[in-house]
């Protein structure tokens, strides 16, 4: 990712929600932290915002929970709902 993906991801991600139940590190932290970067953060190409939802579906598979994209998931990744 490039470095302003990651700090989209920390800023937009991490510190947006400080102070939830979820402790830091957690996967499911991490996946929202990736997936909320990508959507709110401003000023991030497409292909960075690529790489934070990816990001968030390995974080996901590397949990071993079920991968199910959302519609802005699926936006941002041009995936088609019929595949």
């Amino acid at each position: 990712m490039s470095t302003r993906a990651v700090l989209a991801h920390e800023y937009y991600g991490h510190r947006a929600n400080r102070g939830t139940d979820l402790p830091q590190g957690n996967w499911e932290d991490e996946y929202r932290a990736s997936r909320t970067a990508a959507e709110v953060t401003p000023n991030l190409t497409d292909e960075e915002r690529k790489h934070l939802v990816l990001d968030a579906v390995e974080r996901k598979r590397e949990a071993g929970v079920v991968i199910e994209l959302d519609a802005l998931m699926m936006r941002i990744l041009d995936v088609s709902e019929q595949n």
